[in-house]
């Protein structure tokens, strides 16, 4: 009835862990470069994006928390697409150079 329940079943603890570990490390690593990005290194649309994708992602673990999400592609590809591209515009904010400060 539930993914979290089909991981433990399968996986036990150390699967749960695991995914678990999994998802904190992608919201830490994007929360992190979020914050830390330079000045302008996403346009004004992109951030309204990455607002917008990251919240779709936070509203879904309870989704997939307590629905059988991965048990059905379509479904289980749009989580981790959403997942997959708030973790390009994160990558972005690690690439962008930090603007030069006069001297």
């Amino acid at each position: 009835h539930s993914d979290l329940l089909d991981i433990l079943a399968q996986g036990g603890l150390i699967g749960v862990a695991l995914f678990g570990y999994g998802l904190w490390r992608i919201g830490r690593y994007t929360q992190k470069r979020f914050r830390d990005r330079p000045p302008g290194a996403l346009s004004d649309g992109l951030v309204a994006h990455f607002h917008w994708i990251a919240v779709s992602c936070i509203a879904a673990l309870p989704v997939v928390a307590f629905n059988p999400i991965m048990l059905q592609p379509g479904k289980a590809f749009i989580l981790w697409m959403n997942l997959g591209i708030l973790l390009g515009l994160a990558m972005r904010c690690d690439s962008c150079p930090s603007p030069k400060k006069p001297d």
